[in-house]
């Protein structure tokens, strides 16, 4: 589900809420709430495949690479 920032048209209290669609869209129909758009949040840069990989499929890929002397891929 996803979460949605939404005000409180009564007291102002803005709110992120984790719900449904549906239940947004009810909340926002009825005139209790309403949306707050604001920028959307990302991630990345969260380290890089190399790094990640388990050491026996880099063990597998380091014999691939000595099987293959013309190939141009590199294994740290």
């Amino acid at each position: 589900m996803p979460t949605y920032t939404l005000k409180n048209t009564k007291t102002g209290e803005i709110k992120d809420r984790f719900i449904s669609i549906s239940k947004m869209e009810e909340l926002t129909s009825s005139g209790e709430y309403t949306q707050i758009i604001g920028a959307v949040n990302t991630v990345s840069g969260v380290g890089n495949q190399l790094r990640n990989t388990p050491e026996g499929f880099k063990d597998v890929l380091r014999e691939v690479k000595r099987k293959s002397p013309m190939s141009t891929m590199e294994i740290n």
